[in-house]
C-alpha cells in the first residue's frame, strides 16, 4: 500500500531489467485510491528512455513506456482493483486491461532497457510523484511475453482471492 507521499519500494540494479531486443512482459494488480499526475507504478525510465508503467497527464490515463514511447492503456478507474499488463512478442509491444488488449504498437530496431541504477514501484524514477493506492503479484518476466490466455487467467484471478483446485483428493 502507498500513501501518494513518499512510499515507495526499489529493487536494486540487475540485468534483468534490461530487456534488450528480447521478449518481455510485466504484469499485475492496481487498486489506485486517487489518480497522481506521472506517479510511477513500476519500472525504470526518465523523460526520455526505458520501461515501465506509469500514471500520464489525463485524469486516470495510465502507459507503458517502451523505450521512448508511452502506449497508452485508457482510463483506469480508481477505487477498484484492476489488472494491467504489457508484453514485447518479436516486433510488436502491447498492452492489456482486465485481460483484454487495449492498445499496440511496433517496436521493431528498440533495445528496452532499465536506464536508472533501480527498479521503481510506487514512485517517479525522478522522486517527486508517488502512486496512492495498492498494488499486488507484480512479475517481471524476460525472455518471454505472456500469451493472451495467461494474461485472462491472470486477469481472472482477484487479489487475497483463495485458491480452489480442480483435483480433488
Amino acid at each position: 500500500a502507498f500513501d501518494g507521499t513518499g512510499d515507495y519500494f526499489s529493487m536494486t540494479d540487475s540485468d534483468d531489467w534490461d530487456f534488450g531486443t528480447e521478449d518481455f512482459s510485466v504484469d499485475g494488480w492496481v487498486y489506485q485510491d486517487s489518480w497522481v499526475q506521472y506517479a510511477g507504478i513500476i519500472g525504470s525510465w526518465n523523460s526520455s528512455y526505458g520501461w515501465g508503467f506509469i500514471s500520464y497527464t489525463v485524469a486516470n490515463d495510465t502507459r507503458f513506456r517502451f523505450y521512448d514511447v508511452d502506449l497508452s492503456l485508457g482510463d483506469l478507474p480508481s477505487g477498484e482493483w484492476v489488472h494491467i499488463a504489457a508484453t514485447r512478442n518479436g516486433n510488436t509491444g502491447k498492452v492489456y486491461v482486465n485481460g483484454r488488449e487495449t492498445n499496440s504498437l511496433d517496436v521493431t530496431g528498440k533495445t528496452i532497457n532499465a536506464v536508472q541504477t533501480y527498479v521503481w514501484l510506487g514512485r517517479n524514477t525522478n522522486g517527486v510523484q508517488y502512486f496512492n493506492g495498492s498494488m499486488d503479484e507484480f512479475r517481471i518476466m524476460k525472455g518471454r511475453a505472456l500469451t493472451i490466455e495467461e494474461i485472462k487467467a491472470a486477469a481472472e484471478r482477484r487479489p487475497y482471492a483463495v485458491y480452489t483446485s480442480q483435483v480433488i483428493d
